[in-house]
């Protein structure tokens, strides 16, 4: 738990770093463009995604008792994704600004790719707990979840 918690507020101090090296002021607009998309999908790429993937395996841990290295497993491999995908994601932004016209199809594919492994943690982390008894640690809370996907 404390390694949760940990990561947490690394990527918040990540999500505040991004978020000021925006803010930067440059005279050519195409200049300006082109970085401020940098700094926006990286800041939602490297910080909010794994923001929520942190609270999403904190909450299957609790909620489902789902095993902590199945959880684990799936952040690295959000990470990974994120790292290898993200700048190649970051090509659909780049139409904008007068890049040729395939780098929507190619970032436009990259970034379809990054949320796969927090749907496959949910998905994942739901037949292990099928499989092991569904130990449900908050069934209050685990039926307001499930009445509001409804």
């Amino acid at each position: 738990m404390v390694g949760y918690c940990r990561g947490f507020n690394l990527d918040l101090v990540a999500l505040a770093g991004l978020y000021v090296a925006g803010m930067f002021y440059m005279t050519n607009i195409t200049h300006e463009q082109y970085w401020w998309w940098w700094v926006i999908h990286l800041w939602v790429e490297a910080t909010w995604e794994v923001l929520v993937g942190v609270i999403m395996a904190w909450s299957l841990m609790k909620l489902l008792g789902v095993r902590r290295k199945i959880i684990q497993t799936w952040l690295y491999i959000e990470v990974a994704l994120m790292f290898g995908s993200g700048i190649l994601g970051l090509g659909h932004h780049y139409f904008w600004i007068g890049t040729p016209e395939y780098w929507l199809t190619i970032g436009g594919f990259f970034s379809a790719l990054e949320p796969i492994p927090l749907v496959a943690m949910v998905v994942h982390a739901v037949y292990d707990s099928g499989t092991h008894a569904f130990k449900n640690g908050n069934h209050p809370a685990l039926a307001w979840i499930i009445a509001r996907l409804r």
